[in-house]
């Protein structure tokens, strides 16, 4: 009998392991391919730009490939932004793994370096505390080389303010005025947002968005 309860126990927790590990990678799935394609949409809009940049088309007429490769090269570390979207979101979530529901945001701090220094910053619904990840670069006076640095300090200002409209949004269905999922009608209202990548557990449910954020304390 006793030996029976143990087979069942085993069974009962190997497919409950299984279930878990299956929507685990599902959920990382799922992240992957938003961030990919936002990246590739990046990379392809990049490149299509330059054919309306004056310098490029200047150097592109002399024939001076060195200097058009820089251009193109901008574009990729441009779009190397979503590698660290990726990365950043999928670390917090296994490193604070929750059934709880959580918002994660992404978002690109102001910055002369390619690619720009990051902010991703995770909250579990009706938590206090806020698990980050900054990614930004320091300059080796010596090697005279700039380098990458990782911390998890929160590098803005705000970011309760901000958070408390995106739990309006995401749980509540609240600050639609504020909020937005397309360029076009966050354009008719302001003239100055934050664009945010949102990763967030929603009544159990993985969700990935590009929003529009206007607010009085954009970046």
């Amino acid at each position: 009998m006793k030996k029976m309860q143990n087979q069942i126990f085993f069974y009962t927790f190997s497919w409950f392991t299984i279930l878990c590990s299956n929507s685990y990678y599902a959920q990382q799935k799922q992240i992957n391919i938003f961030f990919d394609k936002e990246k590739n949409k990046t990379y392809k809009t990049c490149i299509n730009e330059l054919d309306n940049n004056e310098d490029y088309d200047y150097v592109k007429s002399i024939g001076d490939t060195v200097t058009m490769n820089v251009f193109k090269m901008n574009c990729r570390a441009v779009a190397e932004n979503y590698d660290i979207y990726k990365k950043n979101s999928l670390k917090l979530i296994e490193q604070n793994f929750s059934n709880k529901d959580f918002i994660v945001i992404n978002v690109i701090l102001k910055s002369i370096y390619r690619p720009n220094p990051t902010l991703t910053v995770m909250k579990f619904k009706n938590a206090k505390d806020y698990n980050a990840l900054h990614y930004t670069y320091g300059f080796d006076d010596i090697s005279k080389k700039s380098y990458r640095i990782t911390d998890s300090t929160i590098a803005t200002d705000n970011i309760e303010k901000k958070f408390q409209l995106l739990e309006d949004y995401f749980y509540n269905k609240k600050m639609k005025d504020r909020i937005f999922e397309n360029f076009k009608d966050a354009q008719k209202y302001y003239k100055d947002f934050s664009v945010y990548y949102i990763v967030a557990k929603i009544s159990g449910k993985i969700i990935t968005k590009k929003i529009y954020f206007a607010d009085d304390f954009n970046h």
